[in-house]
């Protein structure tokens, strides 16, 4: 059952590469849609040619030549559904811009990362300046240079003045670039979202023609294995046991696609959000909540009932125990040819209605004259 299953899986899984799957608009245009995200892009994915990086690879023994490892940059290609809602055009039609915005990305990183490592340097010689006016103070002799540790302090001042006027400068320029590109996102974005819509219809119709495909496949051969089950165990074949393995392998995957369905085909959330409309009328919310806790009972004790009925049914119990040469009332081993049960007395055999002839209570029918009792 195990192996019908596994192979089961794998068939599945070749069902999904019948149909085309639909391709998702490029996930890297996300990036473009927000102004937001454009102050922290610093190289753009949108490239017609492949950049490479090299790096030496550290390596321990001591006459090897250092390798080189490749590592790949950044190169992206835009998939059908993009170009079917031009999204590729309207990149292209963008391009300028982003990249004018990505420059100056990184003169203001450059500027700002400057103006901290002046900063931090310009702390350090005012504290050594600070230090060498006490020991002019204190009329001890100075052991650094103040006149130069002034003169450092007017350069770094005025270089972090200098930085904070560029930054400035670029900053302002990347608003102005902002307010000319802003227009365009919001056609790129349009765009975007036509093509997430057109992929989820197209995604939930390729899930549902799986469905089917899988439907195809099962359906079929559970119901082929369902016949021929109860087909032999009618007949009591020693080979019922075979086709029972079979069945709940067919019956375990007809399971698996219909929940496939409810979790893929059907539309869980417009499900979900009619559910929680229902859920805040107060009748409604009652009458769910009731109706569920006595569905799981009903359920419940349907499959109870069915175990009782099918497994553990007196009747059934006392054939089972007679086929094992058992007595079908305690299952203490006895001789068929006997009366009564040694142990517990109870009555094993009667007269036929029919013939006359003495016959098993507790079997449907006569061995002598055949007649069903």
């Amino acid at each position: 059952m195990v192996f019908l299953v596994i192979i089961g899986q794998k068939i599945f899984s070749d069902i999904k590469d019948i149909p085309e799957r639909p391709v998702h608009p490029s996930y890297q245009v996300q990036a473009y849609l927000e102004i937001e995200n454009l102050r922290n892009i610093t190289h753009s994915p949108f490239s017609d040619k492949i950049e490479y990086h090299y790096e030496p690879v550290p390596i321990t023994i001591e006459y090897m030549e250092p390798i080189e490892e490749i590592r790949h940059i950044g190169i992206f290609e835009f998939n059908d559904t993009d170009k079917k809602f031009d999204i590729d055009k309207k990149i292209k039609d963008i391009e300028p811009e982003i990249n004018s915005i990505i420059a100056l990305n990184k003169d203001i990183s450059y500027f700002e990362n400057e103006i901290s490592s002046n900063k931090s340097q310009l702390d350090k010689l005012l504290a050594k300046y600070s230090v060498s006016l006490q020991e002019v103070i204190a009329g001890e002799q100075a052991l650094m240079d103040k006149p130069s540790i002034k003169s450092s302090i007017i350069s770094l001042d005025n270089e972090i003045t200098s930085l904070n006027e560029r930054l400035a400068g670029a900053n302002k320029d990347r608003i102005n670039k902002f307010l000319l590109i802003d227009p365009k996102l919001d056609i790129l974005k349009i765009a975007y979202e036509q093509a997430e819509e057109y992929y989820e219809n197209k995604i939930a119709f390729y899930n549902f023609i799986v469905f089917l495909l899988r439907l195809l496949f099962v359906l079929p051969l559970f119901i082929v294995s369902l016949y021929f089950y109860f087909k032999l165990k009618r007949k009591d074949s020693p080979h019922t046991i075979i086709a029972t393995a079979i069945t709940a392998a067919t019956s375990l995957l007809f399971i698996q696609i219909m929940l496939m369905f409810l979790y893929e085909v059907l539309p869980i959330e417009w499900l979900a959000r009619v559910f929680k409309i229902l859920m805040e009328i107060t009748i409604l919310k009652y009458v769910i909540y009731y109706g569920s806790a006595f569905a799981v009972i009903a359920v419940f004790g349907s499959i109870v009932y069915f175990i009782q009925k099918k497994v553990f049914n007196p009747k059934i119990v006392a054939v089972r125990r007679i086929k094992d040469n058992k007595c079908p009332n305690c299952s203490f081993p006895l001789d068929l040819s006997y009366d009564f049960c040694p142990k517990c007395g109870r009555k094993l055999k009667e007269k036929c209605a029919n013939c006359g002839r003495m016959r098993i209570r507790d079997l449907s029918h006569c061995p002598f004259c055949g007649k069903r009792i």
